[in-house]
């Protein structure tokens, strides 16, 4: 009577899920009918699972088992644990050994993020990607590319150019030496001003070139040779090819545009016949 008396509970327990009648003692519900329980074993429910020791068909389903639903439900210890190991993984899931950290910004994996540049061991951080560099601080000049503000030169801020978008170090307009407040005073060539936001998330004020480019100064600066104004810079009006020793042969080279001396480097003129900084 043991066994009966079990299996009555559980159906009872089924029939209150499923909103049937209760079957009566000694029986259980199957196919929508009540059937005896007669041929059952003694042993009750095994350990191979809830419907063990029951009929071919007789599954109890919907039953709840020390509450826990067989539909797929979790208890709430599982829902928990499931939803803290989310939390704890982030935006990102979980991240590889090649890129540890969690970017929570962007909902990636990185190397490396602006709070926590140390994870490249020395090189700089490219928070821009979140990827480590094998850059180190304070070697970009004005006009490089650059990948974190901490890249250029003391007093510069690493910004997007406003010529060919690529970031660039630009002096900002507080730095002491250099423009000392005033970009068209103490910043030449970079008399022009802008404001911007660093690649660090800085809100900066820079100098920028007025007339020319950063590609263009470079390429002054390196004396690059050329055939036509074309071939430096940007092509784009911000340069020019001048001969830098008129009579000797293969002497031209690419120049910045100028209209006044302040859009050449200190101590060099602007010839305006050729609308060039002095080569």
């Amino acid at each position: 009577m043991r066994t009966a008396s079990l299996f009555a509970c559980l159906c009872l327990t089924l029939s209150a899920c499923s909103g049937g009648a209760a079957c009566p003692e000694g029986t259980f519900r199957r196919g929508g009918r009540c059937e005896p329980l007669d041929g059952i074993r003694d042993s009750g429910v095994s350990d191979a699972g809830p419907d063990a020791g029951l009929p071919d068909g007789a599954a109890l389903d919907g039953a709840v088992l020390d509450g826990a639903a067989t539909d797929g439900a979790l208890p709430d210890d599982a829902s928990t644990a499931r939803d803290a190991s989310f939390d704890d993984a982030g935006a990102c899931g979980v991240c590889p050994e090649t890129r540890p950290l969690c970017d929570a910004t962007r909902g990636e994996c990185v190397e490396c993020t602006r709070d926590d540049a140390a994870a490249c061991g020395g090189f700089l951080c490219d928070t821009r990607t979140g990827d480590c560099t094998d850059r180190f601080a304070g070697t970009a000049d004005l006009c490089a590319p650059c990948v974190a503000d901490a890249e250029c030169v003391e007093g510069a801020s690493c910004v997007a150019d406003p010529d060919d978008g690529a970031a660039r170090c630009h002096w900002r307009e507080d730095a002491d030496p250099g423009p000392a407040g005033s970009c068209p005073d103490g910043a030449r060539p970079f008399g022009a001003p802008l404001d911007a936001t660093s690649v660090d998330g800085a809100a900066v004020r820079v100098c920028t070139l007025a007339r020319s480019s950063c590609v263009a100064y470079l390429d002054y600066l390196a004396a690059e040779t050329c055939a036509v104004a074309d071939d430096c810079g940007l092509a784009t009006g911000d340069a020019r090819c001048v001969d830098a020793d008129p009579g000797a042969g293969e002497s031209l080279r690419c120049s910045v545009a100028c209209v006044t001396a302040a859009d050449c480097p200190s101590g060099v003129s602007c010839v305006a016949a050729m609308g060039a900084c002095q080569p």
